[in-house]
């Protein structure tokens, strides 16, 4: 029978009168642990992100001046190689880039947030590049044209704020409308027109149910001035504007 071993015979820790030396080991190994997380990541994605560190929450994106040459020159590269392809002669490959361009600058810079302002300005500047080297009257400056008008419609559905959203696609319209005048493009004028319209209806339709008292009557009053301007310049200009139309 083994005999009990006398408690005096144990190793313990020394006491000293006046000083705790106790401490709880599981607290310890938490908070070393804590640390531990907190100072070192995890490789994600088989290595593409490494060492990342928790900002907030969310992980810390490394992107800098790489990511943003990368995030303008992919649509635009597309839109400019829309834009040779017309030049060649090669008028289906250059719709289809064209289109490719357009659904990538959407997706990618609009949706996704990758320098969408830069990009869509340099993918809609070669689109309409490409609508003035198309034939007058053609199909492909149509198609060209509405491309560049509704990539531009929605970089500022994206960027600007929805109790503005109204005012801006009316200085878009106004816009089409009055540069389609001095470059003799019919297809400008009738997209301003038809902004203008569709400005018209979502502010009865929706601003009046949605915005606020001031985003109102702001929205208004500039939709205002927008048609009171577009009023004169046909009643002052009747005849060109007929004839332009």
């Amino acid at each position: 029978m083994p005999l009990p071993i006398p408690r005096s015979t144990v190793a313990q820790p020394a006491q000293h009168p006046g000083v705790d030396f106790g401490f709880d080991s599981a607290a310890v190994e938490a908070e070393a642990a804590g640390g531990l997380f907190k100072t070192t990541g995890a490789a994600v994605d088989n290595g593409d992100i490494a060492g990342e560190q928790l900002i907030g929450g969310e992980p810390a994106r490394a992107g800098g001046f790489g990511e943003f040459i990368g995030g303008v020159f992919r649509s635009g590269a597309l839109a400019f190689f829309a834009v040779m392809l017309l030049v060649a002669g090669l008028r289906p490959h250059a719709y289809t880039v064209a289109a490719l361009a357009f659904a990538g600058c959407w997706w990618s810079n609009l949706v996704g947030g990758l320098d969408p302002v830069l990009a869509a300005g340099t993918v809609v500047a070669c689109l309409y590049a490409a609508q003035f080297m198309s034939a007058r009257g053609s199909r492909s400056r149509w198609y060209l044209s509405q491309l560049g008008t509704a990539l531009w419609t929605l970089l500022l559905y994206y960027q600007v704020a929805g109790n503005v959203r109204t005012v801006a696609w009316g200085i878009e319209g106004v816009a089409l409308l009055g540069s389609g005048f001095p470059l003799r493009d019919r297809v400008l004028r009738l997209s301003g027109l038809a902004l203008l319209l569709g400005c018209i209806l979502k502010l009865f339709l929706w601003d009046l149910r949605h915005l606020e008292t001031l985003a109102r009557i702001f929205s208004f009053l500039a939709l205002g001035l927008f048609l009171v301007g577009v009023s004169w310049v046909y009643t002052r200009f009747r005849d060109r504007v007929a004839h332009y139309l």
